[in-house]
């Protein structure tokens, strides 16, 4: 409960769903409101207000009373869950069995005996219990084990383990926003550990064809309300391919401040800004369609450092960009283990032989690029540099079949053959219909 002083004066206030309780004084009292929406900006306010009258927040020392301890135990350490599993199924509460067998399939393993049978045991607990969990999202939301698919779809659908929210996927319908879904889950105990979070549409599916789709809502809630301590995995546009270019990615300078533990980010579509801050942990980066190409690339490659490992750049065959630009925006990445460069139209090979990170690559995919003979000639060539590789994707480049020859020849490791990509062509074709 965030607590707040002022000239000796205690002031506290808790958001609990559709209640708002506030403690100043002796005297407490609840308010009761519409929608969790309401109640949040009604909570915001009431904060905004006292920090205007001078109230300052302060650390809360209390402990927290045993019903509101069910997700406080962090998802690390499995005989401190086992004892708060057994204190709460003491107590009668169901959670404390689902963390319970959360804790069984962890030490179980996945091909040990017996592992159907206690994930049958908890899917059938979070569909009884799903109330628990996500409180006012539960309308919205299903809650599924890892490993197993979700029984219905749901604006919300979330991977429960070890009692907790692990991973989550949230998308905008016709009863519930983005923003208001990323909200929810900030405020939601058993979400406090989380880990992944997707962010699908942020319009209801059947207006995606007529609308932008812009990222920008769930932003600023982000903004305003934080991330998870724990959040390592942000995926923003994850919609079909076609739709990308609607997308309107927004300012990465938030979700660097907000979450600055992020180890992968994968983003797909238009409209990506960045500002000042870095994320300084962060290991892989995944860019699908506009934001993939040169333009995009430097603007997000200026936000990462050289702690960067992986980074996968699947651009939009329909816009002018080559694989020599690409590698030209990416400077600075000394310690890639891992580069994939796909769907870039074509381009001369001289920068990424110069690039500092190649004699350190293991992993190196120039897929669908259309590098023709003149490119596959270039690494012939070059073959030496290209030796050390352990996965070498060379596939879709409209090389010749005497030029394949030479490539398997001087480098046999590489995946050379499959030079034909009807998945590709039936992309363009698709591009040029809509020009049309």
């Amino acid at each position: 409960m965030p607590r707040f002083m002022r000239a000796g004066q205690a002031w506290e206030i808790e958001l609990a769903g559709v209640y708002i309780h506030v403690i100043e004084g002796n005297a407490k009292t609840t308010r009761k409101f519409m929608s969790r929406a309401h109640a949040l900006a009604q909570y915001d306010i009431a904060i905004a207000q006292k920090v205007g009258e001078g109230f300052v927040e302060v650390p809360d020392d209390t402990p927290p009373a045993p019903e509101e301890d069910a997700f406080d135990v962090p998802p690390d350490d499995l005989d401190a869950l086992s004892v708060h599993a057994d204190a709460l199924q003491a107590r009668g509460d169901p959670r404390g069995e689902i963390m319970a067998l959360g804790i069984a399939l962890e030490r179980l393993g996945q091909q040990a005996a017996g592992h159907k049978k206690i994930v049958r045991q908890l899917s059938r607990l979070l569909a009884r219990h799903g109330k628990l969990l996500f409180e006012d999202l539960a309308p919205y939301a299903v809650a599924h084990v890892e490993g197993e698919e979700p029984e219905r779809r749901a604006a919300l659908i979330a991977t429960v383990r070890l009692g907790s929210l692990d991973a989550a996927a949230i998308k905008a319908t016709t009863r519930v926003t983005l923003p208001d879904l990323y909200s929810g889950l900030r405020f939601l105990p058993a979400a406090r550990h989380l880990r992944q979070l997707v962010c699908a549409s942020p319009v209801p599916r059947g207006e995606m064809r007529e609308s932008p789709l812009p990222y920008t809502g769930v932003l600023d809630a982000m903004k305003k309300r934080g991330a998870p301590e724990r959040l390592a995995s942000l995926r923003l546009g994850a919609v079909d391919e076609r739709y990308y270019d609607q997308i309107e990615l927004g300012d990465l300078d938030i979700v660097a401040t907000a979450a600055p533990g992020l180890e992968r980010l994968h983003l797909a579509g238009d409209g990506v800004r960045a500002g000042p801050t870095r994320f300084a942990r962060l290991r892989e980066l995944v860019l699908e369609g506009p934001c993939a190409n040169a333009g995009g690339l430097v603007i997000v490659a200026a936000t990462v450092t050289d702690a960067l490992e992986v980074l996968v750049a699947k651009a939009a065959t329909q816009y002018p960009t080559g694989v020599d630009e690409a590698v030209l925006s990416i400077p600075h990445l000394r310690g890639l283990r891992a580069l994939v460069l796909n769907d870039f139209g074509g381009g001369d090979l001289a920068p990424l032989l110069r690039h500092p990170a190649l004699p350190r690559l293991e992993r190196l995919e120039l897929a669908c690029n259309d590098l023709g003979d003149a490119g596959a000639l270039t690494i012939v060539d070059q073959a030496e540099r290209f030796a050390h590789l352990a996965t070498f994707d060379l596939r879709g480049n409209g090389i010749s079949h005497d030029m394949v020859r030479r490539l398997h020849e001087a480098l046999p490791k590489a995946k050379v053959y499959g030079q034909h990509d009807p998945r590709r062509e039936a992309r363009q074709e698709r591009y040029e219909a809509i020009e049309e």
